[in-house]
C-alpha cells in the first residue's frame, strides 16, 4: 500500500469512529410496547410504541405509523 492510501484509510477510519461515538438516543424501557384502553369507545385504538417508530391504532386494521427521528427527554416537576 502507498503512503497516500495508508493516510486516506487512516483519514476514513477516523472519520467512521467518530460516527460511531455519538450518543445512542432509544426510547426508556418502561414507554415500549402497545398501550391500550379498557374503554369499550376506543377498545379498537391502541397505542405501540419502539425504538425507532410509533405506531397509532386508528380502528379496525388501521393503523398510522411514525418513524421517530429524535428523542429529547422532558421531565414534570
Amino acid at each position: 500500500m502507498t503512503p497516500r492510501g495508508i493516510v486516506a484509510a487512516m483519514a476514513l477510519f477516523a472519520t467512521l469512529a467518530a460516527c460511531q461515538t455519538q450518543k445512542e438516543h432509544s426510547v426508556p424501557d418502561h414507554l415500549l410496547g402497545v398501550w391500550s384502553t379498557s374503554a369499550p369507545r376506543y377498545a379498537d385504538r391502541y397505542i405501540e410504541i419502539r425504538n425507532d417508530m410509533i405506531i397509532f391504532g386508528t380502528g379496525g386494521d388501521a393503523f398510522e405509523l411514525h418513524v421517530l427521528a429524535e428523542l429529547k427527554e422532558a421531565r414534570e416537576g
